[in-house]
């Protein structure tokens, strides 16, 4: 025969008390929470934009050198190719 097997159940919890903070929002709270998020995330945004300021002034100063050394190399470079003419010549 089948034998049935009880198992045993577990002990009845006491109720827990709800914290305040569970109770429903007015709606005047839910609209602060709202402009308190909208204000972090201005914060961050502008934080974001400063970022992004410097990085373009830094890339913008990097530029300026590179051009600068651009302009150096070009110079010496047609330097050495007159002078590379001149040796050519006397050949």
């Amino acid at each position: 025969m089948s034998e049935v097997t009880t198992m045993p159940t577990p002990a009845t919890q006491a109720p827990v008390a709800t914290p305040a903070s569970a109770a429903p929002k007015s709606a005047i709270q839910l609209i602060e929470e709202q402009v308190v998020a909208f204000v972090k995330q201005r914060e961050q945004a502008i934080a974001n934009v400063h970022a992004i300021e410097g990085a373009l002034q830094g890339a913008q100063h990097l530029l300026a050198l590179l051009k600068n050394e651009a302009a150096k190399a070009e110079a010496e470079t047609k330097k050495l190719i007159g002078e590379a003419e001149t040796e050519l010549k006397k050949l």
